[in-house]
């Protein structure tokens, strides 16, 4: 830790336990599209790549 109060959205104790909840800091509207285009391009890539290596696999089985 660097010296500084951590920052909690919450804090719930069970028992001895205590659980602390952080929760990402507020972001403009601007921020958030950004984020979530970069989380849909990911997506897609992530999509693009199982499909080519799902015809790579199935075209390797027939041969």
């Amino acid at each position: 830790m660097t010296g500084q109060q951590e920052q909690f959205a919450a804090t719930y104790r069970f028992g001895k336990t205590i659980v602390h909840v952080v929760a990402p800091a507020p972001m403009s509207n601007e921020e958030l599209d950004k984020k979530l285009r970069e989380i849909h391009q990911i997506g897609w890539e992530i999509m693009r790549q199982s499909a080519k290596k799902s015809h790579f696999n199935h075209c390797k089985s027939k041969t």
